[in-house]
């Protein structure tokens, strides 16, 4: 069973994820993201892949 204040502090943080990240601050630096990495190749038993 949850306590009131597990469903309080839950409800917050509901609410936190479901706003919008805010923009950067002036001055702040972008951190690039490296690009996505694939799967390819790392499941031998892939059946999609060509020999």
């Amino acid at each position: 069973m949850t306590t009131p204040e597990a469903r309080t502090r839950l409800r917050q943080l509901e609410e936190r994820l479901g706003e919008r990240t805010p923009p950067p601050i002036d001055g702040q630096t972008r951190i690039p993201l490296p690009p996505p990495t694939t799967a390819e190749g790392e499941d031998e038993g892939d059946s999609t892949r060509t020999p």
